[in-house]
């Protein structure tokens, strides 16, 4: 066996169905904010090491042994000033050298894109860690990832899928902007083969940002939502950050169920903070007549906005009832903010280049503070221009790297590796 199957085996084994909760006779391990990414077991079952990732700033992990016992603990979506806290007690948390590098030369985009083309990304621990000594029974585990001062500024982009080289020149550019966070919303990858989201969340899980994600309906192209659980986590989900309340509601099939209207009913029902932002991967209406298109399509996807015009009335009510302040986004990859009843819906563009002549290549800055809520659209820097031959090298990539992972023959990959190497020059 190559000593790359043991690397890529941990780069490839999260745990399946963003898995919240698991029990051996060892242990017991519950995760909120976050989902059980991998375990690793000693010899004789007892816990090595726990992977988790973290989908909010602030999650908690509960671990149960029957024994005391020292166990690494890893996070993803944490950074250097993550706080750690075991049973009530600060922890040091330390980066792994990827990470290390990838916050050193921040503001060197060359260094960046150079690092990040490069096979090591695949396989390089990534994330941050920390040794626990744990208690016979139960332990508490905290994880904050807050920067400090009362500003809020995170950014938000989507459809990363539409070309991954413009994809990787626009989240570097983000990571400059220094926000509390950036959020992915949906179509973050093309095909849905786990191919690329092996490659994805490597590329996310180096970012010094925490990167938070919804799923699009490119997630879901071969049935790849399953992968989207692994690697990413659960659709629905909400937290709380700087007397803000942040809401992912999955809408990536065009649709929206009764019980997830209901469950975002309450979710801002409930909430007590200043401000309400919901995220959706297809708009509530047609971010480029600013009306619902009701235009009936040959595939359903190519609709600007959800596929029923009475789920998209409801979702317009359950935000004005709620007092929302913004709907954010994608799907339309095109620029635009607008009001609607009381909110407003800002769409972010596509971060990974054009496909067509009305495609443009931009994010959204955000900015809360006491007084108002900013929404700023950047353009990438090199966006104008950027149709895709970047198209063709994706197909390359995804055809010549797929294959392996699909049919789990992890022992080819070097040569796939390679063969991206030599013909198409992305990594």
């Amino acid at each position: 066996m190559f000593p790359i199957d043991d690397k890529l085996n941990e780069v490839n084994a999260p745990h399946l169905n963003a898995q919240k909760y698991v029990m051996s006779k060892d242990y017991k391990i519950a995760v909120e904010d976050g989902f059980l990414y991998r375990i690793n077991r000693t010899n004789f079952g007892g816990l090595k090491a726990v992977t988790i990732k973290q989908t909010a700033p602030i999650s908690e992990v509960n671990i149960t042994v029957k024994k005391p016992a020292s166990a690494t603990l890893n996070i993803l979506n944490a950074t250097d000033y993550t706080k750690i806290y075991l049973n009530g007690r600060s922890l040091d948390t330390k980066l792994y050298p990827a990470n290390i590098y990838y916050s050193k030369n921040l503001n060197d985009k060359r260094a960046i894109l150079s690092y990040i083309r490069s096979s090591e990304v695949l396989t390089e621990p990534k994330g941050a860690y920390v040794t626990l000594s744990l208690k016979r029974g139960e332990n508490e585990i905290k994880l904050i990832t807050e920067k400090e001062g009362r500003e809020l500024k995170f950014n938000v982009a989507s459809d990363f899928h539409s070309g991954y080289t413009i994809g990787l020149i626009g989240l570097a550019e983000m990571l400059q902007d220094n926000p509390d966070f950036i959020i992915l919303n949906g179509d973050i990858v093309d095909y849905g083969n786990k191919a690329e989201y092996i490659l994805v969340s490597a590329l996310t899980e180096l970012s010094p940002i925490p990167i938070y994600t919804n799923i699009g309906n490119h997630e879901n192209w071969q049935n790849g939502k399953k992968f989207y659980q692994n690697y990413f986590g659960p659709f629905n989900k909400s937290f709380v950050y700087k007397d803000a309340l942040f809401v992912f509601l999955d809408n990536h099939t065009g649709r929206i169920s009764d019980k997830q209207f209901k469950w975002l009913d309450e979710v801002l029902r409930n909430a007590q903070e200043k401000h309400k932002f919901v995220f959706t991967h297809m708009p509530a209406i047609d971010a480029h007549s600013e009306k619902f298109d009701s235009t009936k399509y040959k595939y359903p996807e190519m609709a600007h906005n959800m596929y029923q015009k009475a789920e998209s009335d409801r979702l317009i009510s359950v935000l004005d009832n709620n007092h929302a302040d913004v709907l954010f986004s994608g799907h339309n990859h095109i620029y635009n903010q607008f009001g609607v009843s009381t909110f407003i819906q800002a769409n972010s563009g596509t971060l990974g280049g054009k496909t067509s002549t009305v495609d443009e290549v931009a994010y959204l800055k955000v900015r809360v503070d006491d007084k108002k809520i900013s929404i700023d659209k950047a353009e990438l820097a090199n966006g104008a221009g950027s149709f895709n031959k970047e198209h063709d090298d994706r197909l390359l990539l995804i055809k010549t790297i797929a294959k392996p992972f699909i049919y789990d023959k992890r022992n080819s990959i070097m040569f796939s590796l390679l063969a991206v190497i030599t013909v198409s020059g992305l990594f």
